[in-house]
C-alpha cells in the first residue's frame, strides 16, 4: 500500500495521506461523545431491521467476471459480471446517517427470473434499457449509471450472519432479527457464537428493493395510499452512449413515490 505526502490533494484509494497534526489548517472533524464506562472494543450492532433510504454508490470501475455453467471458458455467451454496490443509508438520526450495507449486483440473470439485478436496479432507479443488452454493455452502463447518479432506492433491510470459519462452507446461522438469540435485556443480539465457541456478528442486509425515492431523508415511514401525482425530472447521465429518462420519463407523487403504470 502506497504513502503518500500531501496536502490539498484528492487521495487515491489505496494510499495513506500523512499529516503534520500541528498544522493549523487540519479539519477537526465530527465531535463525539466520550463515555470512560463504555466498552469501546465491542463489536458494533448494525442498524435495526426496517426499510431505509439507500443512496447506491460504486467505489471504482473493477468489476468481477463469472462463468456460467456448462460453458466452456473461451465461449462469450457463458460470462456475466459482479459488482459491489455501497449502500449508504440516507437519514437525519447521526447513528444511522451513512452507515453502509453491501450489496452485489450481477448481470446474469437465474434460472426463473426474468431480469438480472443489475438491470433491475437500473430500471428501478428510472434509467431507460434497451429491449436486448449483452453483459459487457449492461455492466458498463451500470457503472456510469451509478457512479453518475447515485440513485436513492428504499429497501427492505434485516439481519442476517453467517459462519464464515470454513470458506469452502460458509453456514448461515441466523437470518430475520427477531430470529436472532436474545441478550439478558430481551433485545436481539447481534454477536452470535457457532457450536466451536467462534463469534460472528450480524450484518444488515437488503432483502428487497422497492420503488424509487426522489430526493434523501429518514428511514421510510410505511407505505400510504398515493395522491395525485405530480411531474419530475430525472436528469440525463453525461455523454455516456446510452439513453437516461428525461423529461418526464417518470411521474411521482408529494411523498416522493414513484407512481408505476
Amino acid at each position: 500500500m502506497a504513502v503518500k505526502d500531501t496536502k490539498n490533494t484528492e487521495i487515491e484509494n489505496n494510499e495513506i495521506e500523512m499529516v503534520d497534526i500541528n498544522d493549523t489548517s487540519l479539519m477537526e472533524g465530527v465531535e463525539q461523545d466520550i463515555d470512560s464506562k463504555e466498552d469501546w472494543q465491542a463489536r458494533a450492532c448494525p442498524p435495526p431491521a426496517g426499510k431505509y433510504r439507500l443512496k447506491l454508490t460504486v467505489q471504482d470501475d473493477k468489476f468481477e467476471v463469472g462463468r456460467k455453467q456448462g460453458f466452456d471458458r473461451t465461449d462469450p455467451n457463458g460470462v456475466f459480471y459482479k459488482k459491489v454496490v455501497t449502500c449508504k443509508i440516507q437519514s437525519d438520526k447521526p447513528e444511522l446517517k451513512d452507515a453502509i450495507i453491501d450489496y452485489k449486483a450481477s448481470t446474469g440473470v437465474p434460472r426463473g427470473k426474468p431480469m438480472s439485478t443489475m438491470a433491475g436496479l437500473l430500471a428501478m432507479a428510472g434509467f431507460k434499457l434497451k429491449p436486448k443488452m449483452k453483459d459487457l454493455e449492461l455492466a458498463r452502463l451500470f457503472q456510469k449509471a451509478i457512479s453518475q447518479k447515485e440513485p436513492i432506492l428504499i429497501a427492505a433491510c434485516d439481519w442476517e450472519v453467517w459462519d464464515a470459519s470454513d470458506k469452502n462452507d460458509m453456514k448461515r446461522l441466523f437470518t430475520g432479527m427477531k430470529n436472532f438469540p436474545k441478550n439478558a435485556k430481551g433485545e436481539p443480539n447481534h454477536i452470535v457464537t457457532n457450536k466451536k465457541g467462534q463469534e460472528f456478528v450480524a450484518k444488515l442486509k437488503v432483502i428487497k428493493w422497492e420503488p424509487a425515492k426522489v430526493g434523501a431523508s429518514a428511514p421510510a415511514t410505511p407505505l400510504v395510499a398515493p395522491k395525485p401525482p405530480v411531474k419530475v425530472v430525472v436528469q440525463e447521465v453525461e455523454d455516456d452512449g446510452f439513453e437516461a429518462v428525461s423529461g418526464g420519463g417518470v411521474t411521482v407523487d408529494d411523498d416522493g413515490e414513484i407512481v408505476m403504470d
